[in-house]
C-alpha cells in the first residue's frame, strides 16, 4: 500500500524538476516559461500572443528532449539541444525585457490594471523599482490590496519601521556617548588645569619658604 502511495509522488516530483543537461541555461528558460505564458492573457501583450504561445510550446517540447537526453536516449543530440536552448534563452530574455518595460510604463502611466497583471510575476524585477513601487502602491492602495505583492509591500514597510527605530536608537546611544565623552573631556581638562594650578601654587609656596629661610639665615649670620 505504501508503494502505491510513494510511486505517484515520485512520478510527480520527477516531472517537477528541470533537465540536468545544461541546467545553468535551462533552469532560467524552464522556470520562466509559466510567467511568460501568462503574458499572453494581458491586453497590452495581445500583439505578441501568438509568439508567446509558440514559444511556450517549444519550451515544453525541448524540456521533454532534455529529460530524454538525461535518461540516455541517443535519439537526441546534445549539441542540437544546446543550440535550441540558446535560441529559446534569447527569446526568454526578450520577453523578460518586454515585461519589465511594460511594468515600468504601468507605474509611470498610473495604469493599475496592467500593474496588477504584472506585479506578481517572478520575471518582473521589482527591487529595481522599489521607491516608485512604494509610491505607486501608496497612491492606489485600495485597488492593489488583492495582489500577492501587497503583502510583501506591507512586510517591507514594517521592516523599514523596525530598521528606522533601530537606527534611531543607535544614533541616540551614540549622541549620549558623545555627550558623556565631552563631559568627561571637560572634566579631565578642568582636573588637569586644577592640578597645574595647584602645582604652580605649591612651587610658589616652596620658593617663598626658601626665600624666608634664606633671609632668616642671613639675619642670624649678621647678628
Amino acid at each position: 500500500m505504501l508503494k502505491l502511495f510513494i510511486l505517484p509522488l515520485l512520478f510527480i516530483f520527477s516531472f517537477a524538476q528541470n533537465p540536468a543537461v545544461y541546467a545553468l541555461l535551462g533552469d532560467v528558460v524552464y522556470d520562466n516559461v509559466n510567467d511568460i505564458k501568462k503574458l499572453s492573457d494581458i491586453p497590452s501583450f495581445s500583439q505578441d500572443k501568438e509568439k508567446i504561445t509558440e514559444y511556450a510550446l517549444q519550451c515544453e517540447e525541448l524540456k521533454e528532449k532534455g529529460f530524454a537526453i538525461e535518461s540516455g536516449d541517443t535519439k537526441y543530440d546534445k549539441l542540437t539541444y544546446l543550440n535550441e536552448l540558446r535560441r529559446l534563452s534569447k527569446l526568454n530574455d526578450e520577453f523578460v525585457r518586454l515585461a519589465n518595460s511594460k511594468f515600468r510604463e504601468s507605474i509611470d502611466n498610473n495604469d493599475t490594471e496592467t500593474f496588477k497583471e504584472l506585479v506578481d510575476l517572478n520575471i518582473v524585477n521589482k527591487p529595481s523599482q522599489k521607491e516608485k513601487l512604494r509610491e505607486f502602491i501608496s497612491t492606489h492602495e485600495a485597488e492593489l490590496q488583492d495582489t500577492q505583492y501587497y503583502t510583501t509591500y506591507i512586510d517591507d514597510l514594517e521592516k523599514d519601521k523596525i530598521e528606522q527605530a533601530r537606527l534611531k536608537k543607535m544614533r541616540e546611544a551614540q549622541a549620549k556617548k558623545n555627550k558623556y565623552s565631552n563631559i568627561e573631556r571637560i572634566r579631565n581638562s578642568d582636573k588637569k588645569r586644577q592640578e597645574s594650578l595647584q602645582k604652580e601654587l605649591q612651587q610658589m609656596v616652596n620658593e617663598k619658604k626658601k626665600e624666608i629661610y634664606k633671609q632668616q639665615k642671613e639675619g642670624l649670620e649678621n647678628y
